[in-house]
This record gives structure tokens, C-alpha cells and sequence, in this order.
């Protein structure tokens, strides 16, 4: 039930269901449980962004693991995991990778080298390297996943689009565009394949490959995907949305690239409306977007001003 209400962010309800978990758990004297009951009041505050809160509840969860249930167990195997997230979230990398490695050797040794969590694990490692800039580590780790996914009898295609989205991120910031764009598109047509087309992650896609075009000056090319993904974020999720502003202010971008101002305001000011609505005026990405506003107005009335000079100079 507390993971329920977790997936809807629903975190007060959640925590309400942990709790009278980790109370009945406690009445029984059961270690084990009360740890898990732990880690998914932990991973609630993660999501909220309580980072320290989460770590330390998820090290005590570990410590309660290691005395009930010793120190090669899967749960174990979790923890390290777990607190490995939490480290990549704070930017704390070295600290993470070293969870994480904890992780993948214990569950290799348990589970053997071909589980679908070490192939998990390895992907978690890929990240850290990709947010470190170390793309060929993180490239090998992706494919390492990669290759655990695709062995699997019984596979889970929407984790292996996944794998090829984050595959593509790195080629993307390798500027290895056409690259980007072949891994973007397997994981598009799988994303289409399993869950359709007006699915979160296609409007993902679509502004991923938005942002190669974008990266390669096709400026068209790349207005037509934000707006594929705009419209999907608009049908799933509604205009007052973090991912639906994020959209409005991808396509702001690109207009003003192409000095179409009147089409930059408009769409930055639906940015500013739809964050301003979740968060209130002084929120900083509503600041930001603020800023950003005056500055194509600006913009626009120094090219109004120069078409009027130079009007003046034909004259």
C-alpha cells in the first residue's frame, strides 16, 4: 500500500502505511522487517529531497540487516544500493561508486553475474560516471547492463529503452549526434511498442531527440519534437506541470535561437505561469524564468528599434 501511494507522490499517505508497518514490525521483534520498513520510509524522504534523512535512516536499516541477517545477503546487497542513491543525489560520487561496488559484488556472488539487479547496478554505476563526465566508463557500464538485459529469456523492454536513452545521453554530450539519435530512436520505438505513443516516456524521447536537433542547428527539425512532446505532456500530465513548463521552456529556447522573439515570450511566459502556479513567485526557477522574459523582451524591442532604423535609413 505505501509504495502505492509513493508512485501517485502521494508521501504523507505513504509514510502513514510505513509507519503502521514498522509499528506491527516492532511488536514482533523482527529486525529484518523493521529494516524494511526503513528503507521505504527512507526512500520517501529521498523523494521529497530530505537526503540526509534518508541516508541515515537507510545506514540504520543496514546496521539492523547485518545484525539479523549477516553480512552476505541480498537485503544487505540493497542497502549498499540504496545508500549509493542517495550519495549520487547529494554529488557525493566517490562515496556512491564505493556503495555501489559493494552492491554488485555481493549480488554477483548471491545471484550470479546475469541477474536483471546486477544489470541494475551496473547502470547506477554507468550514471555516476556519466555525471562525472567519464563518458567511455560510463559507456561500458551502460553496455554491461545492456548485455545483461538483452541475454534475459524473459526481458524487460522498457528497461533495456532505458539503457538506450542513457546510451544515447552520453553520445549526445560526446557530440557524436548521429549516434545519439540512432539510440534515442530503439528506445522510441520500443517506449511505442510497450506503452504507446502518449506515454511520459515518449514525450521524454521526443525532447531528447528535440535536443540533438537543437545541438545540430536544426531548429525545425527540433520545434517539431518539442511540440510532439509538449502535446503529451500536456494530455498526461496537464499545463501546470514541472515536465509541461520544462517543455514551454525548451521551445523558447530554440525560437529565440532563430530570433523568433514574439514565439520566445510566449512560450517562456507559459514556462513562468505554469511554475508560478506549483511554487509560488519566488521560487528560483520561477526567478529564473522571470529573467529570462525580460530578457527576450529586451531582445525584441532592440530588433524592432534596428528594423525601424534601418526603415528609416532606406528612406
Amino acid at each position: 500500500m505505501a509504495d502505492c501511494y509513493r508512485e501517485e507522490h502521494e508521501y504523507l499517505e505513504a509514510q502513514k502505511c510505513v509507519s503502521e508497518a514498522e509499528k506491527l514490525a516492532k511488536q514482533l521483534q523482527d529486525e529484518a522487517k523493521t529494516a524494511i520498513c526503513l528503507d521505504r520510509r527512507s526512500n520517501i524522504k529521498r523523494l521529497e529531497g530530505d537526503r540526509e534523512g534518508a541516508l541515515t535512516g537507510f545506514k540504520d536499516s543496514l546496521d539492523l540487516k547485518l545484525k539479523s541477517l549477516g553480512s552476505e545477503n541480498i537485503d544487505v546487497s540493497d542497502s549498499y544500493n540504496y545508500i549509493g542513491a542517495v550519495y549520487t543525489n547529494q554529488g557525493k560520487y566517490d562515496e556512491a561508486l564505493k556503495m555501489y561496488e559493494k552492491s554488485v559484488k555481493m549480488r554477483s556472488r548471491i545471484k550470479g553475474e546475469n541477474d536483471p539487479g546486477v544489470a541494475t547496478l551496473h547502470k547506477n554505476i554507468g550514471s555516476v560516471y556519466y555525471n562525472q563526465g567519464k563518458y567511455n566508463d560510463a559507456l561500458a557500464k551502460y553496455n554491461e547492463s545492456l548485455e545483461i538485459r538483452l541475454a534475459q529469456s524473459d526481458k524487460n523492454y522498457l528497461k533495456i529503452a532505458t539503457l538506450y536513452n542513457e546510451i544515447a545521453l552520453v553520445y549526445n554530450d560526446q557530440r557524436k549526434y548521429d549516434d545519439a539519435l540512432l539510440k534515442y530512436e530503439e528506445s522510441l520505438k520500443i517506449i511505442q511498442e510497450q506503452v504507446g505513443d502518449n506515454h511520459p516516456d515518449a514525450a521524454t524521447l521526443y525532447n531528447n531527440i528535440g535536443g540533438v536537433y537543437d545541438n545540430q542547428g536544426k531548429y525545425d527539425d527540433a520545434v517539431s519534437m518539442h511540440k510532439k512532446s509538449l502535446e503529451i505532456w500536456l494530455a498526461t500530465t496537464g499545463n501546470n506541470h514541472p515536465s509541461t513548463a520544462k517543455s514551454y521552456r525548451d521551445m523558447a529556447r530554440i525560437y529565440l535561437k532563430q530570433s523568433n522573439y514574439i514565439q520566445a515570450i510566449e512560450f517562456c511566459q507559459k514556462s513562468f505561469d505554469s511554475l508560478c502556479y506549483l511554487y509560488g513567485e519566488n521560487h528560483p526557477l520561477v526567478v529564473k524564468d522571470k529573467r529570462m522574459l525580460d530578457q527576450y523582451r529586451l531582445l525584441e524591442s532592440e530588433a524592432n528599434t534596428s528594423t525601424l532604423q534601418d526603415c528609416g535609413k532606406s528612406e
